[in-house]
């Protein structure tokens, strides 16, 4: 069985950015480079998911911007601890994430 994570990236900053998941782990899962140029309001899916609890960041250089879904614009990079976790069961295979990002400073 397989899911879907659609995203809607958008990003403030400079650099390529790549759409990143992680396992409960913390390994990555899958890695992908955003399919925009520049990447803004960019949607997108992950499909072929297997199901399982993860985390989603955008990855611009060596920062990593977790999605949390609590704030409108990320600007910290590397809160792995603040990531809101994104479950894809046969229950629920589809999830919606919205995720902006502006560099700010490394942790």
């Amino acid at each position: 069985m397989s899911g879907t994570i659609n995203w809607k990236a958008t990003y403030q900053g400079t650099g390529e950015a790549n759409a990143e998941l992680y396992d409960s782990g913390g390994n990555v899962a899958r890695s992908e480079p955003i399919p925009c140029d520049p990447p803004v309001n960019c949607p997108f899916p992950m499909d072929n998911l297997g199901f399982g609890t993860y985390t989603a960041a955008l990855v611009i250089g060596p920062n990593r911007y977790y999605y949390d879904s609590s704030q409108q614009v990320i600007s910290a990079p590397d809160a792995a601890s603040s990531a809101t976790p994104i479950t894809i069961s046969s229950d629920s295979p589809t999830a919606n994430i919205k995720i902006r990002v502006q560099e700010g400073q490394p942790a």
